[in-house]
């Protein structure tokens, strides 16, 4: 059987599959197939955040229940299976990168890959001025270890009474907020900063802004009490900087200049946007690439308009192009009858679908899923509904046609 004939689907059925199951992996428990196995990167642009792009993997392989691997494991079974998918494609060859190798009677780095090639030091990188050099001083509070819990009936500062319950460190300035925890940590600060360079660049990391804030507070006073020729500067160089905030000099680019960026890292040009738009079988794919990329549409729409289609923010935001509502785009098509090749009943199913878009947007509307929600259940059951169109391939190409329709006068 020649390889190179084969799909990527095709050599996973044929070749990688029955290797991962002839190696002694249960393709039931211990086996996935295109398996995501994170959530994404977080995408943070000042208050506005978001996801990434999800990690997948094509094989995912459990070692033991809720334990999955996708790099290259460790024991004798899990290196068989790798070894025999490697000799069969040879010459491929897997390269390990690691900056945290593992030694222990389950995984072993150096029995699977052998001996290092190359080795970065962290002594070297220290040396080269890519990494800062750290010394470890641990410092434990007793309510962090011990945990703490409010007295029968206490009150917090709005008057609530607080959950009677054990908080630990895990809730410590998320759920619960001690002011003397937060002076505490800022007087071992400064303490050690004393010890060693009173005026050495320091950062601090907190929970969230207004956990900074709180943190932020306490070192002014903090210092103006160890440092009191310090006390009236000590505002101006213990600052907060945070995505929301200009008081440490923290320039950010503004939403517009941050969505043109991001957009034309992959669309250089509107005539590159709108060709991979026209390709895109489903238009919100390109939508979801674009968020994952770190796009962040809700945020558009609240600054340039709530019933703009994504597909017009881009082209107004990014490339200049006057921008249409989805209502108009939705009443231009109508207006044009471009589907007089279709029956009545399925005229009536794309009418239904074009006023779907114009309050929701394209994404509902390529959801076979719209068929189940009004108006379109109104207009019979999904089967009934595809039926008017000759069946299922034929109502979804249809949907594509309502699709181009809605933007064919966008260049």
């Amino acid at each position: 059987m020649n390889k190179k004939l084969l799909n990527e689907t095709e050599i996973c059925d044929v070749f990688i599959t029955p290797a991962i199951i002839e190696a002694g992996w249960d393709q039931s428990t211990q086996s996935r197939r295109e398996y995501t196995f994170t959530d994404g990167r977080v995408i943070v642009r000042g208050k506005l955040g978001s996801r990434g792009k999800k990690k997948r993997a094509d094989y995912l392989l459990f070692y033991q229940s809720n334990l999955p691997r996708r790099v290259p494991p460790g024991s004798a079974r899990e290196a068989s299976a790798w070894r025999e998918i490697l000799d069969y494609f040879e010459p491929a060859i897997q390269l390990g990168l690691t900056a945290t190798p593992k030694e222990t009677t389950e995984v072993s780095t150096l029995s699977y890959f052998g001996d290092s090639i190359y080795t970065y030091s962290l002594k070297q990188g220290i040396d080269d001025g890519f990494l800062a050099p750290f010394k470890v001083v641990r410092i434990d509070l007793d309510k962090d270890l011990q945990g703490w819990r409010p007295p029968a009936g206490m009150t917090d500062d709005l008057g609530q009474e607080i959950e009677d319950r054990i908080y630990n460190q895990r809730d410590m300035d998320q759920v619960l907020v001690l002011n003397e925890r937060t002076r505490r940590v800022a007087q071992k600060v400064v303490e050690y900063m004393l010890e060693t360079d009173p005026y050495g660049k320091t950062i601090v990391f907190c929970e969230n802004i207004d956990h900074a804030e709180r943190m932020r507070s306490a070192l002014v006073n903090e210092v103006a009490k160890c440092l009191p020729q310090e006390a009236g500067n000590a505002s101006k160089f213990v600052v907060r900087m945070t995505g929301d905030s200009e008081d440490g000099r923290l320039v950010t680019e503004s939403l517009a200049d941050y969505t043109r960026k991001t957009v034309q890292a992959e669309y250089a040009t509107l005539d590159d946007f709108l060709q991979r738009w026209s390709e895109a079988d489903r238009k919100a794919a390109v939508i979801d690439e674009l968020s994952e990329q770190g796009v962040f549409f809700e945020a558009l729409r609240e600054r340039v308009g709530r019933d703009m289609d994504a597909f017009d923010l881009i082209c107004h935001v990014v490339y200049g192009q006057p921008p249409l509502t989805r209502r108009e785009r939705a009443e231009s098509v109508k207006k044009r009858d471009v589907f007089t090749r279709y029956g009545e009943q399925a005229r009536a199913v794309l009418d239904a679908l074009l006023d779907k878009y114009a309050d929701e947007g394209l994404a509902s509307v390529e959801d076979l899923g719209v068929l189940r929600v009004q108006p379109l259940s109104d207009l019979g059951t999904p089967m009934e509904l595809v039926r008017h169109f000759g069946g299922r391939n034929e109502y979804v190409a249809a949907v594509q046609e309502l699709a181009e329709a809605l933007y064919d006068t966008a260049a």
